[in-house]
């Protein structure tokens, strides 16, 4: 019994050794896990801050876009006021020069009536 208590504690020390070197050796794959993962997270932050930073300039740019289109589609609608203006004043004027030649043809008959009529009266001997 003697023999067999240091082989029994031969066996017990050999156990714990390869207990806490399997618990080291875990601990290290943890450690080396953590320390990747930590990394990860660091390269997932920085890219989630590009991405943010990104979204930003694209909603400045969207924004700039939008108002340059509203800017246009004013100029376009006042374009179209003033193109349906012009119109209009064309539209008038036409139809004022119509009045017009209509006024100047009357008129240039009775010019023509009263210098008939006078050379009428002209050549008319006066009973006087």
């Amino acid at each position: 019994m003697k023999t067999m208590v240091p082989s029994v504690l031969f066996l017990v020390a050999l156990t714990l050794s390869t207990l806490i070197s399997g618990c080291e050796e875990s601990n290290l794959t943890s450690q080396r896990r953590a320390r990747l993962v930590g990394d990860e997270n660091l390269k997932l932050k920085k890219q989630l801050k590009l991405c943010n930073q990104e979204t930003q300039k694209l909603k400045k740019v969207l924004t700039e876009y939008e108002k340059e289109e509203q800017k246009e589609y004013d100029a376009q609608e006042k374009a179209d006021d003033l193109a349906f203006k012009l119109m209009k004043n064309l539209a008038d004027s036409s139809r004022e020069i119509d009045k017009l030649a209509d006024e100047n043809l009357q008129l240039k008959t009775r010019i023509q009536e009263l210098e008939s009529k006078l050379t009428q009266n002209t050549n008319r001997p006066d009973s006087q």
